[in-house]
């Protein structure tokens, strides 16, 4: 049941195989006698693609359950242990992915020596009770809403306004909205957002302010956004927590640091209904003084 779990989740007899570290003819092996034990055909096959069957679409419901419930068990036996051991599955956003791996995973990884990462990188929403996923870290203004999940909020940035000496030496410092409008900026977008059109919110105090930015590079990736930002291309919003090194290095230079931008936030999430393992215990804890630099 749990072959035909990982070969309905794949679609894929060989990913299934390589998941579970059995051979791919092993893995066709099991099915079919599962199937001919059943009486029924679960899967469609074709040298293309696998399908379930209107049988096996319900069978693999159950088989979730199964699954789920055994790696309960395994969390059971892992939590006595003192020492973590074992694989995390770790979804976190695209944007955050290089800072995540050099800041978390590899600290993590050089602590407990006898864990593994399972590191997947997407700005998708994970499902992470049907998904299996251990962890999900997504970044917000807001509390991340999951029914099946605790969320815990582990980190909050402000969004301020930086640019490189070398910009401020050749095209000047702006005084006042009105200047900056006139100066050239970087604006970063997601892909989704890639071809709107760009204004941005603000506020000075307590009041609200748009700014219509004059900028000629616009961005979807945030490390490519910082080091266009360093290397004198513009002016640039940056969260404020994650630029601190550059700041203490006078790599960067806050601008009209009055003016304020909506705060970004990093959100751990966890399935509410699985017991801890010390392998997803200890990494909480580590979140707990994560210290991200762009």
């Amino acid at each position: 049941m749990i072959i035909f779990a990982k070969v309905a989740e794949f679609k894929s007899f060989t990913r299934a195989g390589k998941e579970l570290g059995i051979e791919k003819s092993n893995v066709s092996s099991k099915i079919t006698k599962l199937e001919n034990r059943l009486g029924s055909r679960l899967l469609n096959r074709t040298t293309r693609s696998v399908t379930l069957t209107e049988a096996g679409a319900g069978y693999y419901q159950f088989c979730t359950d199964i699954l789920s419930k055994a790696e309960e068990a395994d969390n059971y036996v892992e939590s006595l242990n003192s020492e973590p051991r074992g694989t995390l599955r770790v979804s976190v956003p695209v944007d955050a992915g290089p800072m995540i791996v050099n800041t978390l995973v590899k600290p993590f990884l050089e602590k407990y020596q006898k864990t593994t990462i399972d590191l997947c990188i997407t700005n998708r929403k994970v499902d992470l009770v049907k998904e299996r996923f251990n962890v999900a870290i997504r970044a917000g203004s807001g509390p991340q809403e999951d029914s099946s999940c605790i969320s815990r909020q582990i980190m909050r940035s402000t969004n301020a306004l930086f640019a490189s000496p070398e910009f401020i030496r050749l095209h000047g410092e702006p005084k006042s909205v009105a200047e900056l409008e006139q100066s050239e900026m970087i604006v970063f977008a997601s892909e989704e957002e890639f071809e709107s059109k760009v204004h941005i919110k603000a506020t000075i105090g307590k009041n609200a302010i748009h700014i219509t930015p004059k900028y000629r590079l616009k961005v979807n990736d945030m490390k490519t956004y910082l080091e266009s930002t360093l290397s004198g291309l513009g002016i640039a919003i940056l969260p404020s927590g994650f630029v601190k090194e550059y700041l203490d290095k006078n790599k960067l230079l806050p601008v009209l640091p009055e003016v304020l931008f909506p705060e970004v936030a990093f959100y751990v999430l966890y399935p509410s209904r699985h017991l801890k393992s010390a392998k997803l215990t200890m990494f909480l804890e580590f979140l707990k003084d994560w210290q991200p630099i762009l």
